[in-house]
């Protein structure tokens, strides 16, 4: 089986080497922090690899995946933690990793996330699930990065805020779906970041909020994303007024699916949900994803759609993925993907 793609993050480091097939030599770093729930597979020194628990971890690739993340990521992020989950080998944590600043973003981080979400789209897994160290989901831009933005030039500016949108639009159209694990407050472009992500759970006393206008700004680099998800009206109130609001309205207005008294809870239904999905057909579900936002900017007047949704069903029943779940089905066993 091949191993490409060690993932490093984490902030205290040890140096190891890797031998990956064919030969290859990486160098890798590694946390020395214990981490019951997330495994990484260390090069033992013999013909095998064995498991050691780290807050790291190693991306795995199946022999079928012709792409490698040596390719597409680094080893190292500064201000992002990349799992893959101890009990669902199907499912990798992002985790969004500057608590001392309630997880705000600046340059460096908006540049991990994007570096991440298209590496993690080529993938082999079926769910990812984001979320903030400590107390926080994400507060945001950061203040010191904002302040920076003031004093550059416009063209700077509008750099600045393209790449902006490029993390947000990686989120969004990551072809395997995103849960949002919302652990605390979510404002400003943390919101966004909700938004751009397929389902969302938080805690009860979670907060969230499009506050640009407090500090004299708009929400503009999110607002298609925001707008998609929580409709005109919704955005007019919250964008104009700036308010900040919880759990329960976000449920209400279609941010979150759902919000609970404890982490435990949320993590339990975060669990249960991301099993589901990863259940279900690999291919499928990334098609899934593609059929809902190509027919949202469809009418079912228009002859165009007919065709079109008529030609999605028929392309996935021949399809390899669906013989195997109809014979599945028909056979009452489980699918073998």
């Amino acid at each position: 089986m091949n191993y490409l793609g060690l993932l490093q993050v984490g902030a205290f480091r040890s140096f190891s080497k890797c031998n990956l097939k064919g030969g290859k030599t990486m160098k890798t770093k590694s946390n020395n922090c214990n981490n019951n729930n997330t495994r990484v597979l260390m090069r033992d020194g013999k013909n095998h690899f064995s498991n050691q628990h780290f807050h790291s971890t190693t991306m795995r690739k199946n022999e079928k995946d012709s792409n490698s993340f040596e390719n597409k990521l680094e080893n190292e992020y500064q201000f992002l933690k990349v799992e893959e989950d101890g009990g669902n080998k199907h499912r990798i944590n992002v985790s969004i990793n500057r608590k001392q600043v309630h997880n705000a973003f600046n340059e460096i981080l908006i540049h991990e996330l994007t570096k991440a979400f298209k590496a993690i789209s080529q993938s082999n897994y079926r769910a990812v699930v984001i979320t903030g160290t400590g107390n926080s989901f994400s507060a945001g831009a950061d203040l010191n990065w904002m302040k920076k933005m003031a004093n550059n030039p416009r063209e700077q500016n509008e750099k600045d805020s393209l790449e902006l949108f490029d993390m947000i639009y990686s989120i969004k159209t990551c072809p395997i779906p995103v849960i949002a694990r919302i652990n605390g407050p979510a404002l400003g472009g943390g919101s966004g970041i909700v938004a751009a992500c397929d389902m969302g759970y938080s805690v009860s006393t979670a907060k969230f909020g499009f506050t640009e206008v407090k500090i004299g700004l708009i929400p503009a680099v999110i607002s298609p994303f925001v707008m998609e998800k929580i409709g005109k009206g919704n955005c007019s109130h919250y964008f104009l007024t700036g308010e900040r609001f919880g759990a329960e309205e976000a449920k209400r207005m279609g941010l979150i699916q759902q919000h609970f008294e404890t982490e435990e809870q949320m993590d339990s239904e975060v669990k249960r949900v991301t099993e589901e999905i990863c259940s279900n057909g690999p291919k499928s579900m990334k098609l899934c994803k593609q059929l809902i936002r190509n027919i949202s900017n469809m009418n079912y007047n228009d002859a165009s759609t007919k065709v079109f949704v008529a030609n999605e069903i028929a392309s996935i029943r021949a399809s390899e993925e669906g013989q195997i779940g109809l014979n599945a089905f028909l056979n009452k066993t489980k699918p073998n993907w």
